[in-house]
């Protein structure tokens, strides 16, 4: 006779007993179908069946079934859904309903003797996140940390993570990330911040973060905000970055990649191996995943910058940084690129070997420039393995850090990794129509103003130079100068899109 194990969202006090806790917050999630979105489909070997009930880059929760046996019907590859759970005589039996291809409900079972709980924390500092900034990817792992602790509970984060999670709190570092918080945030994460901003000597955004601090009126918060964040994207913040950064790096240095426990270990290897002899070929020097190189640029050169051809004459000393993110797509390795430019003064090569791929993104005047080089969906498409796309996404890597020509197809398709809902064209063609429409009507009141005064000269009269006015084809002079002026600038922005 079927006894429920878990009914109105509580397990029976009997089972209270007989289940670990950690069980129960497993069985808790898919039976109240929490975090929908980490489930995985059942994965069955050696007479045990697993189960992923919930998943994010920094861990993965597992249900383990002892021997299981399935009912008829199910279909290891369909999506489950709508849970119940049982005990049967001497076996539990989990309950799920599965759609078939026909699109008919079958209600499936899952009998098993015993079932217990396991979680593997990652080390989620290698992933790269959409429309990648520093300060955003800190504000994704601190996002990550504090998934962690709401979704498997603190015992599952090292101190140093613990000591680092109030800066999840922050409000104008989670807002990088697009993660509103309430105004204000946590005063810890505030002050934590202001700690790092103190030993890293940047005194402009402590100023500004303990004025947002004190804000009592949040009308006021806005400005302060909008000011801090402008200072925290320029060059002298990056030492607070690097600060931060390499404090989440080391609270969860003991975690493993998630690349190095669900992937192809030999694939892995061999991508890095060949990665790293492609870039020490180019002139880089470094290893895996972290490659630089200096380029003292004598007399005329001519560089492709944001895919503008640039001509520099003065001597400068260009150095070139590319950092490798890995990402798990069906059990092999995909390579993405963080790359960044510098150019350095003569009295600031000794900054080569500190700076890194990041600093690209720090404003200094137009002295450096970050860009994200990563693989689309196309080269599935386009017949190519992954193993030729991670070579072609490191081959582009290493043109776009030395400030080189790439195609347009190139940039549309390894650079454009934030595409606007409208397409940059379409931006240039619906600019240039005001620009040319503003044109037209400045030239027609210029002529309009000529002629006045060319025929009060001539004739003496007004009537006839009213008259003379008013014959003059004002709509097609307008039409004219409007859009040869027009056309004219949208074809040159075009041509400047195109050059890589």
């Amino acid at each position: 006779m079927k006894e429920y194990i878990y009914y109105d969202n509580k397990f029976l006090e009997k089972y209270n007993k007989k289940l670990d806790d950690s069980i129960k917050v497993a069985l808790k999630k898919i039976l109240d179908c929490e975090y929908m979105f980490g489930f995985d489909l059942f994965q069955y070997e050696d007479g045990v069946v697993t189960l992923s009930v919930d998943s994010s880059e920094a861990f993965e929760q597992w249900l383990l079934f002892y021997n299981a046996k399935f009912s008829k019907g199910f279909d290891i590859s369909l999506y489950p859904y709508a849970f119940e759970l049982y005990e049967d005589g001497n076996s539990y039996c989990l309950e799920f309903i599965q759609d078939n291809e026909a699109g008919n409900q079958i209600c499936c079972k899952l009998q098993f003797s015993t079932v217990n709980a396991e979680i593997r924390c990652f080390n989620y500092t290698k992933n790269i996140i959409y429309g990648y900034e520093p300060w955003r990817a800190v504000a994704n792992f601190l996002c990550e940390m504090k998934s962690k602790r709401e979704r498997i509970g603190t015992e599952f984060l090292s101190e140093e993570e613990m000591r680092l999670l109030p800066l999840a709190e922050f409000a104008l570092l989670t807002q990088f990330f697009g993660i509103m918080t309430d105004a204000g945030g946590s005063k810890a994460g505030t002050d934590i911040f202001i700690s790092y901003a103190e030993r890293a000597n940047a005194s402009n955004i402590v100023s500004l973060a303990r004025q947002y601090l004190r804000l009592a009126d949040r009308k006021k918060e806005k400005s302060i905000s909008k000011k801090l964040k402008k200072v925290m994207v320029r060059v002298g913040a990056e030492p607070v970055y690097r600060m931060i950064l390499n404090e989440i790096k080391s609270s969860t240095a003991l975690y493993p990649y998630k690349i190095n426990s669900c992937g192809n270990d030999f694939f892995a290897e061999q991508t890095r191996e060949n990665i790293t002899t492609f870039f020490l070929s180019q002139g880089f020097q470094g290893d895996y995943p972290y490659f630089r190189k200096m380029s003292t640029l004598r007399g005329l050169h001519y560089l492709y910058i944001a895919g503008q051809l640039v001509a520099l004459w003065n001597k400068k000393h260009m150095a070139s940084y590319i950092d490798c993110y890995e990402k798990y797509v069906n059990g092999e390795l995909s390579v993405q690129c963080i790359v960044g430019t510098v150019f350095l003064k003569r009295e600031q090569i000794d900054l080569f070997s500190t700076l890194s791929a990041d600093s690209g993104f720090f404003i200094d005047k137009n002295r450096r420039r970050g860009r994200v080089v990563l693989s689309t969906a196309y080269w599935e498409m386009e017949g190519l393995s992954l193993e030729e796309e991670n070579f072609k996404v490191v081959e582009i890597a290493s043109r776009v850090a030395q400030c080189a020509r790439l195609t347009q197809k190139e940039r549309k398709k390894y650079l454009s990794y934030n595409p606007l809902p409208i397409e940059a064209g379409h931006i240039l063609l619906l600019l240039w129509l005001f620009g040319g429409c503003f044109f037209g009507t400045v030239m027609c009141v210029g002529f309009i103003l000529m002629e006045t005064a060319a025929g009060l000269i001539f004739t003496g009269s007004w009537p006839r130079t009213w008259a003379l006015i008013r014959e003059t084809p004002w709509h097609w002079i307008f039409v004219t100068c409007g859009a040869s002026f027009g056309l004219t600038m949208l074809v040159l922005s075009l041509i400047g899109r195109k050059r890589g």
